[in-house]
This record gives structure tokens, C-alpha cells and sequence, in this order.
């Protein structure tokens, strides 16, 4: 039973398994709400990393954040995030109550995204 449940968090990956990308691909994403919460499941699931080591990803285009697994921030390996979101944009990016509450519902929503598709368009940005 231990063994089957260290497996499947991944905390038994191949030896080879040495960057934030590796792992993030092989657990095809972790949680990454809290940026000291993900460096600590990658060091469990790494070995030899430093504490830059686990922000380089994100900052070399091998990683990315998103809010792609229920409606909660993910760090995943960059060629995951399309075909994640197509199969799930249809269940996390639908309008919600939340976003009536906020005034971005409706045209002001659709206008929105019409903006940051035009802003995105070259590729990601920085803050």
C-alpha cells in the first residue's frame, strides 16, 4: 500500500528526474498557489536542486502558472498548458457568480478577454 501511494504522488520518480520542469511533466502539474509549497514538492521529488534552481522554469519558458486544474494556480511544463486547457477551458473558464459580483460578466467579460487575447498574442509577459 506504501508503495503504491509514494508512486502515485510521485515521489518515487526516476533518478534521471533533476529540474522543476522534469517533475512538473511527470505529474502533469502541481499545485502552485504558494511559491514555498511548490518548491517543496519538487525537492521531494528531486534531487541536487538549489532554491534557484526552482524558480528558473517559469523564467526560462519550461514552466508556466496557471489556473488550469480546479480553478486553483498550477505549475506546468509549457507543453502541457494547451492541450490542458482545451480539454478543461469549457469547465474553469466559463462566467461565474463571482465574476457578476465583480462587474466583469457579460460584454465587460467578453471585452476582457478580447483585450488580453490582443495582449497575449506575441507570446507571455512579465508583471
Amino acid at each position: 500500500m506504501r508503495r503504491a501511494r509514494t508512486h502515485a504522488q510521485g515521489i518515487d520518480l526516476p533518478a534521471r528526474v533533476s529540474a522543476t520542469a522534469d517533475v512538473a511533466w511527470h505529474l502533469v502539474g502541481l499545485q502552485a498557489q504558494d511559491g514555498r509549497a511548490v518548491a517543496l514538492a519538487v525537492r521531494a521529488r528531486t534531487h541536487g536542486l538549489v532554491a534557484a534552481d526552482l524558480t528558473a522554469p517559469v523564467d526560462d519558458g519550461t514552466c508556466v502558472v496557471t489556473w488550469s486544474l480546479r480553478g486553483t494556480r498550477h505549475l506546468h511544463a509549457v507543453e502541457d498548458v494547451r492541450p490542458l486547457l482545451a480539454l478543461l477551458a469549457g469547465r474553469w473558464l466559463r462566467p461565474t457568480r463571482r465574476a457578476a459580483d465583480l462587474g466583469i460578466d457579460g460584454a465587460v467579460g467578453r471585452r476582457a478577454v478580447a483585450a488580453l487575447r490582443a495582449a497575449l498574442v506575441r507570446g507571455p509577459l512579465t508583471r
